[in-house]
């Protein structure tokens, strides 16, 4: 009984923290996207 509890507690888990870090992913892909590219031609060397 607990180890089905427990198997669900984690599946749920998953199911819940999988959408959040795509999201996170996302809002940093964006962020990276808008970001002024003064910073991104500094770092690459000329």
């Amino acid at each position: 009984m607990l180890i089905a509890l427990n198997c669900s507690n984690a599946a749920l888990f998953h199911a819940a923290a999988l959408p959040v870090l795509c999201s996170a992913l996302l809002v940093v892909v964006l962020a990276g996207a808008t970001r002024p590219p003064s910073r991104a031609s500094k770092a690459e060397p000329a």
